[in-house]
């Protein structure tokens, strides 16, 4: 038998307890489909069925660590509303990806290298080179 001594250490974060199913409902891209979870499957099966407080029966082994675990809080509120924060931002990122590359698509965008070759991006402003004999330029950000 083993004692435990300082060379062992604690691992702590979050999960979702239904990150399975979520990945069976999502449209996420194939090259996605890989767990956020750090945890190995054998602690993410043991986790999903405690409680709040409750430690697992058992020392989890795996091919690299022995776990034991326990369960602080089923609902981790801050967690839950990053997660879905960031999940917001990704479809709305998505979205605008899409719609977009579809803009781009339907519209034929022509460059005017002439009308470019006026323009003068100067101390974080636009001037429009004047064309005309006098050689003076309009500084179109501040109105002269």
């Amino acid at each position: 038998m083993k004692l435990v001594d300082d060379s062992y250490s604690s691992v702590s974060g979050t999960f979702d307890v239904n990150e399975d199913a979520a990945k069976e409902d999502s449209d996420e891209e194939s090259d996605s489909s890989s767990s956020s979870s750090s945890y190995p499957d054998e602690v993410m099966k043991v986790l999903r069925t405690l409680k709040d407080g409750e430690i697992g029966p058992d020392v989890i082994e795996t091919d690299t660590s022995y776990y034991v675990v326990k369960l602080d809080k089923v609902n981790d509120e801050e967690a839950t509303e990053t997660k879905k924060q960031s999940m917001i931002t990704d479809k709305q990122d998505k979205y605008y990806k899409k719609v977009l590359k579809k803009w781009k698509k339907e519209e034929k965008i022509t460059v005017h290298k002439g009308t470019w070759n006026k323009i003068d991006f100067t101390k974080l402003s636009v001037k429009a080179k004047d064309t005309s004999t006098t050689g003076t330029s309009t500084d179109s950000a501040s109105g002269n």
